[in-house]
């Protein structure tokens, strides 16, 4: 499969749309429509990062360079389990056991060969204390606050860009929580 396949067939499986990608690549939704027909084959090293970001994969699997089934989480997840347990000073071996799961296991999901499953996903998130979202790069938020503070005068002029962008995305967190529970899933 090329690359033009690749991107369409990867877009597909994500249910993203052409302007979704586009955002997220920095480019226009012809740009993107123009790489999965093949008008556009020549892509910059900087689009293409973007374009497997937007696709939640790797450059190297867009190129065709490495195989493997590609996911909604993989790459993401993997390396946010492997920096979680970085953060611990743990080893592939510790987390397996404190997980009561294989340290084969911990190797495949850190490397996107495997995927845990939900009941894994939840044991995972209690372990390091942060949620599923962040796990999956959903929110860079690690956990959930559990109340906010909005009785300031005007809270936005006392916060850096950095805490208004964390407020914005737990804001963000909490509607589509909200929504859920709405949809009773």
């Amino acid at each position: 499969m090329d690359i033009k396949h690749r991107i369409y067939s990867r877009r597909k499986q994500l249910d993203l749309t052409l302007e979704e990608v586009a955002q997220v690549a920095g480019v226009g939704k012809s740009t993107v429509r123009k790489w999965e027909t093949g008008e556009i084959d020549n892509m910059k090293l900087d689009k293409i990062e973007l374009l497997a970001k937007a696709l939640r994969t790797t450059p190297a699997w867009l190129m065709g360079w490495e195989g493997g089934r590609q996911t909604a989480q993989n790459g993401a997840f993997g390396q946010k389990l492997a920096g979680l347990r970085a953060e611990k000073g743990l080893t592939q071996k510790d987390l397996a056991a404190a997980l009561k799961t294989g340290p084969k296991e911990i190797n495949d999901w850190e490397t996107g060969r495997a995927e845990p499953d939900y009941a894994a996903l939840v044991m995972i998130a209690e372990y390091f204390g942060v949620s599923i979202d962040f796990l999956l790069d959903r929110t860079s938020v690690r956990a959930p606050i559990a109340t906010i503070a909005a009785h300031m005068i005007n809270p936005r002029e006392e916060l850096s860009s950095e805490e208004e962008e964390e407020l914005t995305e737990y804001l963000k967190f909490m509607r589509e929580k909200n929504a859920r529970k709405k949809r009773g899933t």
